[in-house]
């Protein structure tokens, strides 16, 4: 693109405007391409993190689930403490990894172990705080404004510009040789009408 201008005042604000323009159109799209990808990071570690808490909260809520129904059945059952069946031995261990007898612990034990988990915050995972963090140090980056300059120009255009012109010694040549073939040209016509006006 070539453009033109009567005077460097005129010159240096078309050209400012021009590279302005052009940054703001660079910047711009830098921009929004930064945006989206820190908005899609964004949104990935908080789908990441309320899947966390979701799956959390539903163990909490299942485990609450089965300590009631367990304390429930031991109501039924009226055994309040620990129970242990007793063997031709001594007393057996009844095996309480199975929640189906875990109503076994006995009332006053499952009582206990509802109102710690009730009242006890969700303990999370290390890489819960790890996004947490990770959302703190993102978070501000979307606010953040932009004020680079991609493009500039070099030479400013001023009063005591020279147009372009060839050099003295340059045309000097030029005339010499057109002159010499011009020369040339005019001993050689001027033979071969000679020669014509002779035969």
């Amino acid at each position: 693109m070539r453009v033109s201008a009567d005077n460097p005042q005129t010159a240096l604000a078309l050209l400012s405007d021009y590279v302005d323009r052009i940054n703001d159109q660079v910047i711009a799209q830098d921009e929004a391409e930064f945006q989206n990808n820190l908005q899609a990071m964004i949104l990935a570690r908080q789908k990441e993190q309320q899947d966390i808490e979701f799956s959390l909260q539903a163990d909490r809520t299942n485990q609450l689930a089965n300590l009631t129904r367990s304390r429930s059945t031991a109501q039924r059952a009226g055994i309040t403490d620990y129970y242990a069946n007793s063997a031709s031995n001594g007393g057996t261990k009844i095996e309480l990894a199975n929640s189906v007898h875990k109503y076994m612990l006995g009332e006053n034990f499952l009582s206990a172990e509802i109102n710690s988990l009730t009242e006890s915050p969700i303990v999370y995972p290390v890489r819960y705080h790890d996004i947490c963090r990770e959302l703190s140090l993102l978070a501000p980056l979307l606010q953040q404004q932009v004020t680079a300059q991609v493009y500039r120009y070099q030479l400013t255009p001023g009063e005591h510009v020279k147009k372009d012109r060839p050099k003295k010694a340059l045309i000097l040549v030029l005339g010499v040789l057109l002159g010499g073939m011009l020369g040339i040209a005019t001993v050689l016509v001027t033979d071969s009408i000679a020669r014509y006006r002779r035969g």
